[in-house]
């Protein structure tokens, strides 16, 4: 019986220090609970043409990529950059466009019109941070999902 308690002692002690290293490991990384910076506005004629669409590149909050057409007509999140650059190239007219790298994280505003699997991707990272930083997986599951469904 001493056993037993001296073992559950010593199970109980690792998970403490497990889940410490976890949050702090959390707290690290890029959090779901920041704020995106929103997209900026277009250059004017004397920079860029009107002409030329313009598509902004950049990570949004979870680290994955977006590309979104300057005047929110097409956007969608992607998995790699050139994925996002290929989408941007594909979605302006004539083939061709231009690209603004932002550096800032931004989230899609607009329907995700890019690859579809990396929605369920974006829940699952979303899901595993959020369990680390130790809120549940049921409320944290619900609320998320809820987030990312279209």
């Amino acid at each position: 019986m001493n056993v037993d308690r001296a073992h559950a002692a010593a199970c109980a002690d690792t998970l403490d220090r497990r889940a410490s290293r976890d949050r702090a490991l959390a707290k690290s990384g890029p959090r779901l609970d920041t704020v995106a910076t929103p997209f900026p506005r277009r250059p004017g004629p004397g920079v860029l043409n009107e002409a030329i669409p313009l598509f902004y590149i950049a990570r949004n909050k979870i680290g994955l990529w977006v590309a979104r057409a300057s005047d929110g007509q097409a956007g969608g999140i992607f998995l790699l950059k050139r994925s996002a650059l290929r989408f941007a190239k594909k979605h302006s007219t004539a083939g061709a466009c231009a690209t603004m790298l932002l550096s800032d994280r931004i989230d899609l505003d607009i329907q995700n019109r890019g690859n579809q699997l990396v929605t369920v991707i974006a829940v699952v990272i979303a899901t595993a941070r959020k369990l680390i930083a130790g809120e549940g997986l049921c409320g944290a599951g619900r609320r998320l999902i809820g987030q990312y469904r279209d």
